[in-house]
């Protein structure tokens, strides 16, 4: 598992979730990201297909740059010396961002799924 999220991720012990004594392949900031954005995925159908249509690709850009707002602030506070930043913070940040991009991911399958579907003619 560290092999396979080590391009992704620090992977630094300090910083990550352990498991049986040991830390797993994502820290905490980045198990917040995947855990929302497997969330986002599983909850984008509650908001609708026509909603998620609906997002262009100017307003799925400002939805992810205002996700990763608390994220960006919560890093810049703790490495300016002004925040302690602490494992909750990193997986509540990260998970905002994830569900966000877990939304917006959804909204770009569905877009292409659309896209790819055989028009069905009258007599169908």
């Amino acid at each position: 598992m560290h092999a396979a999220f080590s391009s992704v991720c620090h992977q630094l012990a300090d910083r990550s979730p352990h498991v049986a004594g040991g830390p797993i392949g994502l820290c905490h900031r980045c198990s917040g990201i995947l855990g929302g954005l497997v969330f986002g995925l599983a909850a984008a159908p509650l908001l609708g297909r026509r909603l998620l249509a609906s997002l262009t690709t100017k307003a799925q850009g400002r939805w992810l740059l205002l996700a990763v707002l608390p994220t960006a602030v919560d890093w810049a506070l703790g490495a300016s010396g002004v925040w302690a930043n602490t494992p909750t913070s990193r997986v509540l940040t990260g998970a905002v961002f994830g569900l966000v991009a877990g939304g917006v991911l959804a909204a770009n399958l569905l877009t292409a799924r659309t896209a790819r579907a055989p028009a069905l003619s009258p007599s169908s």
